[in-house]
Parts: C-alpha cells; sequence; structure tokens
C-alpha cells in the first residue's frame, strides 16, 4: 500500500487544505488495494524486496548424486558451482497531479477524488505496462527495452534472449530452446509440456519441471482454444468423451496488457513453483509507491509520487513460448 507523507509549505497549508487530505488519502488506498486485487504482474513476476541500488542473481548447479560407499565408508566430496550471474538495477518512477485553490474554494471534492483515482490507476497501469513489455518484447526476441530514454534488460542470465533456440548449461549438457514456432492446440501445449520437462539444469541434471500456469495475450480465438484444451472435461473434439488429462493442469492468465507488445499469437507456459525457487522472472521492488501533499507556490496543493524498482530474468527456464516465427519445431 502507498506510505504518505504530508509536508507544510506554510502555516497556510492546513487552512487551505486540511479537510481533504484524509478523503484523498482514503482514495489513493482504495484504488491501490483494487489494483493489488487484480494485477496480472505478480502472477508472473516474482517480488523481490531490494535494499540497495542493484541486487545480483545467481543459481547453482546441482550438488553431485550420492554414492554407495559401503559400511562405514567415508562421505565423498560433493560440491556444486556458481551459475551465469545476473545483476538487476532499480529505476525511480515518479508522477504528480495538483488541486487548484480554486476547486477548494468551489468545494469540487467530487473533481478532486477524479484527480487523486487518474493518478493511482496510472501508477499501477505503468507498473502492468513496464512488466508486459519486458515480456512480451522478450518473445520477439528483444534483448532490451527503452522507457524515456532508461534502458532496461530483458535478457537471461545467460546473455541471450530470454526465448531462445540455443541456451546452454554453464558447465555441460547440449544446447536447449525455449522457443517455439508451433500455434496453439492441445496437441502442440502435450508436446511442449514433454519438451520443458525435458530440459535439464547448469550441469545437465534433470530439474523436475513441472508447468503450470500459461500466458496469453487478451485475443479471442486464444482464449476459445486455450479454455476448450484445459477446462473440457472430455477432449475437445473428441467424439468418445475420453477424459481431460489436460483438465486442472494449468491456470490460464489473459494478459490485456501484452497486446501491444507481442507480434502474431504467441503463447507462454511457466512453472511457478521454479520461477520462485530459482529467480525466474524478477519484479525487483526497492520502494512502494510513496506519495507527499506540499503546498506550492500559487496556493495548489501538489501530490507528488515516488516509486523505484525494476524487473528483468534470469533463469531463462522459467518459461518457454510457442507460435513465434523461427521458433524450434515441437
Amino acid at each position: 500500500m502507498p506510505e504518505f507523507q504530508m509536508t507544510e509549505g506554510s502555516g497556510r497549508f492546513n487552512t487551505l487544505y486540511g479537510d481533504y487530505q484524509a478523503p484523498i488519502v482514503s482514495c489513493i488506498e482504495d484504488v491501490a488495494e483494487a489494483w493489488e486485487q487484480k494485477a496480472v504482474a505478480p502472477l508472473i513476476f516474482r517480488e523481490q524486496k531490494s535494499t540497495h541500488f542493484a541486487e545480483g542473481y545467481t543459481g547453482t548447479t546441482a550438488m553431485d548424486e550420492w554414492l554407495p560407499v559401503g559400511e562405514s565408508g567415508a562421505h565423498p566430496q560433493n560440491g556444486f558451482t556458481e551459475g551465469y550471474p545476473k545483476t538487476l538495477y532499480n529505476e525511480v518512477f515518479k508522477s504528480q497531479f495538483a488541486i487548484s485553490r480554486e476547486l477548494v474554494d468551489d468545494n469540487q471534492i467530487g473533481t478532486m477524488m477524479k484527480r487523486a483515482t487518474k493518478f493511482t490507476n496510472a501508477y499501477y497501469r505503468t507498473r502492468e505496462s513496464f512488466f508486459a513489455r519486458l515480456l512480451g518484447e522478450a518473445t520477439k526476441g528483444s534483448t532490451s527495452i527503452t522507457i524515456n530514454n532508461r534502458a532496461f534488460d530483458c535478457t537471461a542470465a545467460d546473455g541471450l534472449a530470454l526465448f531462445h533456440k540455443e541456451h546452454k548449461g554453464k558447465i555441460s549438457g547440449e544446447k536447449q530452446s525455449n522457443k517455439y514456432a508451433d500455434a496453439f492446440s492441445a496437441q502442440a501445449l502435450f508436446k511442449m509440456m514433454t519438451a520443458y520437462q525435458n530440459l535439464r539444469g547448469e550441469n545437465g541434471e534433470v530439474l523436475g519441471l513441472c508447468p503450470d500456469r500459461l500466458i496469453i495475450p487478451n485475443d479471442a480465438t486464444m482464449k476459445e482454444a486455450a479454455y476448450a484444451a484445459l477446462n473440457s472435461y472430455s477432449k475437445p473434439g473428441g467424439n468418445n468423451n475420453d477424459a481431460n488429462p489436460l483438465l486442472g493442469n494449468f491456470d490460464i492468465v489473459v494478459w490485456p496488457y501484452l497486446n501491444q507488445f507481442v507480434s502474431g499469437s504467441p503463447w507462454i507456459i511457466m512453472d511457478s513453483k521454479y520461477n520462485e525457487e530459482a529467480d525466474g522472472a524478477i519484479y525487483q521492488n526497492r520502494v512502494d509507491m510513496e506519495v507527499r501533499s506540499i503546498l506550492g507556490d500559487n496556493d495548489e496543493n501538489i501530490w507528488k509520487g515516488y516509486a523505484r524498482f525494476t524487473g528483468g530474468f534470469v533463469d531463462w527456464r522459467c518459461m518457454m513460448v510457442g507460435g513465434i516465427t523461427g521458433g524450434s519445431t515441437l
């Protein structure tokens, strides 16, 4: 929830605006609470609290397997190695709105509330749009995005685009793909689930991945196909009422904010548990939205907003995408 600070520019602040501070604060809090309930980005990007200007991430290879040593045998040395490192740098986001002295004189509380609502909506739209752009551009193979001349990295920790056909474990293993050309269908989903579960770790180890989330843009054709494939009790399109083995295995996340940042009809599967455990898609939160209220030079009440965060990707195995021209074939 937002944090608030009231600063009196002069002794006239309370006289002019004191009666309107609490209602505006309450309005901002109510809008923020509603957004926290409906925001999609936190379902995909794991929130990581930050305490510095930047945070470093790195995974590790699996430990060596246990060995049989016989009765009273010595414990073998068992080690692991760091994976690829990644650093995410926090960025400052700001905005403001103002309430004129005239609005107060005329007791236009409704207009004041509308401005507070739009201000808060703008913050959460900014956050949703930022993370949707990171993911959407990643589906197109982009390695960075630029917003207001500020650059944000959207590669994985191995230095390749998040979705790529030639990811490779740091220590050993063959090249692996998490980028496929196949359009969405129940059959393609089965094949992608298999490809996803066959992904190996930095040392070629089996990871036990279990995709449980399907992410798609707000597209009617894709939604119809996705809900039919995942929510039908029997196999979609079948005549013999066979049970649908996909039923209940995936949460479907429809993200309208993706639409403006993707090309074609990409669809993404992810293992939400692995994303949490292995630092996949990251929402790095340094400072939650803060709002302070001051008296301006022209007797206006200025509300200034401040937040500090960033986002990015570390372990590329958190997701796999389909429907991408030039991708591998399932």
